[in-house]
Order: structure tokens, then C-alpha cells, then sequence
């Protein structure tokens, strides 16, 4: 392992090794513990994958470089990353298997929960869709109900790696009208995976996209959200909301859909963009003039309903703005107005 300094905070590993057999990714460790890896980016990788998806915990001195195929000996990796803490050192690296990356729980609870939202749901169509949006999507319903063979790590690792890309992508937005359009070739291979989701679950509305649109406008809002209580002493879960702030990369992946050469099936998310767009702000306008002052506090804190004036006024607003320049404006104007307090420094040419 090397790890080489590249300006302040930001450091680039590189690692040469041979894997035994069933090894699904690596996890590299650093010393000491209070160090915290954050923006962990893949540069380079030869042996696994041209794309492995790269994995990081803001909480841990760690991050994972995870791979697909189990069959892999040898690799070179290069990622690079930022820190905060105690600058790291003293880099060691462990082997992933797919047994060792999570820790398996009883998911009898979750399972349950999906029991029960599934009767109240049925026969009612944006709900039905909502529901197999999350349950295509969600950890815990994943691992709860999964597919015929079991939990898919891999499938699930893309969808990560897609949700630490748009992450990135919505940070930049902050600073920047107009990020860059180019994307990794391996982005195309993690947004099939969602896209993929969309799609089966688009079959509950018909792929019709104005339902679809209005689905996720009024989800925003927390119209379709659920009380699911297993028992009078249970803990009330809520379902069928956003719980946090990744509403705001369904607009972001929708572009980065449209974005993509050839764009990835720009006849659903060319027209389903801009409800996309004004669900964002539809979620923004429901907490009100005194907003969390990061992206990170929206997923600590459920707001009320938006009243029904104010969903009048946000769709008269909306009326006519179309156009991805317009649209991606308006998106980035709606993530500033997200968080209270940010300074944001224009870059310049």
C-alpha cells in the first residue's frame, strides 16, 4: 500500500494485491482511529473492474473498494480521498467476502412493516408504486424480502456506488451552474440498475409520466405518507414520505439519465425531469422560512404536510419552465435555497 499526499487534506492510495479465492472487494483501514475518509474517489483500476464502486463511511477511518466478480486475483487501485481528523497514516487493508460486509440481523420486524403496508396499499395505484419503488431500492425491505437467491450484494453496491456519485455531483451543483457532463463509463452500468427500478415500478401507474410526476410531486409534499404501527406498543413507522435528504437525487439522476452518451432512456426521463425538479422544491417549501443548515439534518427531522395554497403557487410558478438549462438553474437555485447559511463561491473561467 501507498499513500501519497496530494495537496492539504487530500491523499491518493494506491494498492497492488492478490486476492484469495471468493473475495468480493477490500477494505482499507487507517490509523489512527479518529481520522474520518469522506469524498473517496476511484482514479484508477486494473484486475477487478474498470468501474469498482467505491464505498465510504464518514464515521470511520475506512473505506471499501468493492468489485463484482468474486473470481479476481490480482489488482492495481488507485483512489483518492479527502480526510478529516487526524491525517491518516499507518494504512493496512482486509479482504471483503460478501458474508463479511454487513452484519446479518434478523429482518423479521421489516418484514412485517411490508406485510402490513402492502394491505393498506392495494388497489390504491400511487402507493402500489411508491411501494415497489422502495422495495426495489431500500436496504432493509432488500434484506427484509429478498429476491429468489437471496440478498444481491453486488446490485446493491451499484446502487450505492450511483448514490456516492449523485452525491458528489449535487455538492458540486453548490458551487457550480454547470458541472461537468462527462461521466465515468462504469455511472452507466450502477444508473441501469436504478433505472431498472423506476421501470418495474412504473408498471403499477401504467409508465404513464404524468402519474409517475405527480406521484413523486405529491410524495414530496407528504401526501402519500403512512402510519404502520405491528401493535399498540410498536414504535409508529412512517412510510410512503421522504425520510431524508435523497429526494433531491432523484432530479440529479434523472439528468444525469439525459446527461449520458447515449442518454439512458431519455423518453421516461425527459418528460419526468421536471417534476422531478419541483418535487425538490415542493419538499424545500414544506419546512418552512427556518431550514436545516445542511443536507444531512433533513434526515433527522419530518416537517408537515404542505398546505394545498402553497402546492397552488408552486405549480403556477412552474408552469412553462422547461428545457434542461432552465430546469438544472432551477434545481440549483432550489439546493441553495435548501440549506440556510451556505456560502456559495461561484467558479470562474
Amino acid at each position: 500500500m501507498l499513500i501519497n499526499q496530494l495537496d492539504v487534506g487530500r491523499f491518493a492510495a494506491r494498492l497492488s494485491f492478490a486476492a484469495p479465492p471468493g473475495v468480493t472487494g477490500v477494505r482499507i483501514v487507517f490509523a489512527p482511529s479518529r481520522t474520518r475518509i469522506r469524498d473517496a474517489v476511484l482514479v484508477a483500476c486494473a484486475g477487478p473492474s474498470p468501474g469498482a464502486p467505491i464505498m465510504s463511511d464518514h464515521s470511520s477511518p475506512a473505506f471499501d473498494l468493492m468489485w463484482s466478480s468474486p473470481t479476481t486475483r490480482e489488482a492495481l487501485l488507485i483512489a483518492q480521498f479527502a480526510y478529516s481528523g487526524e491525517p491518516p497514516r499507518t494504512p493496512s487493508f482486509q479482504f471483503i467476502r460478501p458474508a463479511d460486509s454487513f452484519t446479518e440481523e434478523p429482518h423479521d420486524r421489516w418484514a412485517r412493516i411490508c406485510r402490513k403496508r402492502e394491505a393498506l396499499i392495494t388497489g390504491i395505484p400511487a402507493q402500489e408504486y411508491l411501494y415497489e419503488l422502495d422495495r426495489l431500492t431500500n436496504e432493509c425491505i432488500l434484506r427484509a424480502l429478498p429476491a429468489h437467491g437471496g440478498f444481491d450484494e453486488v446490485r446493491w453496491r451499484k446502487l450505492l456506488g450511483l448514490q456516492n456519485y449523485l452525491s458528489r455531483r449535487q455538492c458540486l451543483r453548490f458551487y457550480s451552474p454547470n458541472p461537468s457532463r462527462e461521466h465515468p463509463a462504469i455511472i452507466r452500468e450502477f444508473a441501469a440498475v436504478a433505472d431498472q427500478a423506476f421501470h418495474e415500478a412504473g408498471r403499477k401507474v401504467n409508465h404513464d409520466p404524468a402519474r409517475i410526476g405527480a406521484t413523486l410531486v405529491e410524495f414530496a409534499a407528504g401526501y402519500h405518507r403512512l402510519r404502520i404501527e405491528l401493535d399498540p406498543n410498536d414504535v409508529c413507522t412512517l412510510a410512503g414520505h421522504p425520510d431524508s435528504a435523497n429526494i433531491f437525487l432523484f432530479a440529479e439522476f434523472a439528468l444525469l439519465c439525459l446527461e449520458l452518451d447515449p442518454p439512458l432512456n431519455p423518453q421516461a426521463w425527459e418528460p419526468l425531469f421536471p417534476y422531478l425538479v419541483k418535487a425538490n422544491a415542493v419538499f424545500v417549501r414544506r419546512f418552512g422560512p427556518v431550514r436545516p443548515r445542511d443536507l444531512q439534518v433533513y434526515n433527522t427531522v419530518s416537517p408537515g404536510l404542505l398546505p394545498a395554497r402553497l402546492m397552488e403557487e408552486i405549480n403556477e410558478e412552474y408552469q412553462g419552465i422547461a428545457g434542461l438549462p432552465d430546469l438544472s438553474l432551477k434545481m440549483r437555485q432550489i439546493l441553495i435555497a435548501a440549506v440556510r447559511q451556505i456560502e456559495v463561491v461561484e467558479f470562474r473561467e
